[in-house]
């Protein structure tokens, strides 16, 4: 079972919001490592790593929030995809379907959980919204990422530890200083 983020019940709403927010942008940023796949219309991004570390690090529900606050910017506007706000509908639809789902199961089971639910969803993206072959779609939306998600899963499992101390004693610095009025 997951080590689960237990943020200090008088960490006021205002607090997780401005986590979210900071998990959104820390998704934003990886997103921009990006690596095509030979034979695959879907790139290696940054982005699964992202919102991995926002489930496990912030939690299921805040964690959920920040991928949820992640992909609206990115509807709005924002340059997260590639494509725009059309990525939904594009072959990498389905792994961003999969975000705050993979993200909430992440911080609740692990990460290899949240991987293995975005590139179920990103393959059956594929099948569904490109019309292509269950089988095809497995070969190119799921088989070629295990080795890369692998490593992700392995680096949440470094990362998130640290990172969480570091979110929990900022909580509890900002609680124990004395506001001036």
């Amino acid at each position: 079972m997951a080590q689960t983020l237990a943020l200090p019940k008088s960490v006021p709403l205002i607090r997780e919001l401005a986590l979210a927010q900071a998990g959104a942008l820390a998704i934003a940023l990886l997103s921009l490592v990006r690596l095509p796949v030979p034979g695959t219309p879907v790139p290696i991004t940054g982005q699964t790593l992202g919102v991995l570390l926002a489930g496990a690090v912030l939690g299921s529900r805040v964690g959920a929030g920040a991928v949820a606050l992640y992909l609206l910017e990115g509807l709005l506007g924002l340059p997260f995809f590639i494509g725009g706000p059309a990525a939904f509908l594009g072959p990498t639809g389905g792994y961003l379907l999969g975000f705050v789902p993979g993200a909430a199961l992440a911080g609740r089971c692990g990460a290899w959980a949240g991987a293995a639910l975005i590139l179920l969803t990103g393959a059956l993206g594929l099948a569904v919204l490109w019309s292509v072959p269950v089988g095809t779609a497995i070969a190119l939306g799921l088989l070629p990422f295990l080795p890369g998600e692998a490593l992700k899963c392995a680096l949440v499992a470094l990362l998130a530890p640290p990172l969480q101390r570091v979110v929990c004693e900022t909580a509890r610095d900002t609680r124990a200083t004395p506001s001036r009025s």
